[in-house]
């Protein structure tokens, strides 16, 4: 976003899916819950609240059962730079600089994504002049990768 707003002669088109324009309700709760368990130590709990928050219960019927193979090959050594990442996603507000976004915008959003929240993609769009607005209603944060039609939309969208 501040990339396309700030250079816009580097950017033609810009994709936005699953994101806000700053750390909303839902985004503060859910990032904060999880700084104060990554402050704790606690990556098991993370990684099942990521999980799911992100996907339809579809989706974790299948990944619920590799949740522990998937815990051991991803713990990292330390929680630090997730506390980090997350305090960056609590500070970041772009709302100032959504108008100056002049190149065509494709933003996606899920109406169940329980991460960003379902508001955030339409708050995007009310606020980018040239854009196009999909909503998955089945799907909420991972619709990046439950949506069957996710990367020919993007590609369609980018040729």
């Amino acid at each position: 976003m501040h990339l396309a707003a700030k250079y816009p002669e580097l950017v033609t088109k810009l994709v936005l899916a699953n994101t806000a324009p700053y750390a909303n309700d839902v985004i503060k709760t859910v990032v904060g819950t999880w700084i104060d368990m990554a402050k704790q130590g606690d990556f098991k709990d993370i990684f099942i609240d990521t999980a799911e928050k992100t996907y339809s219960e579809q989706k974790l019927k299948t990944y619920r059962r590799f949740y522990g193979i998937l815990l051991k090959m991803s713990e990292p050594r330390s929680l630090e730079r997730f506390i980090i990442q997350g305090n960056a996603c609590m500070a970041h507000d772009a709302r100032p600089w959504l108008g100056k976004i002049q190149v065509p915008t494709l933003i996606v959003g899920g109406e169940r994504d329980y991460i960003v929240g379902n508001k955030a993609a339409y708050e995007l769009a009310e606020n980018i002049s040239d854009c196009k607005l999909k909503i998955y209603e089945k799907y909420g944060h991972g619709a990046f990768e439950e949506a069957k039609d996710f990367n020919d939309l993007v590609l369609k969208f980018l040729v």
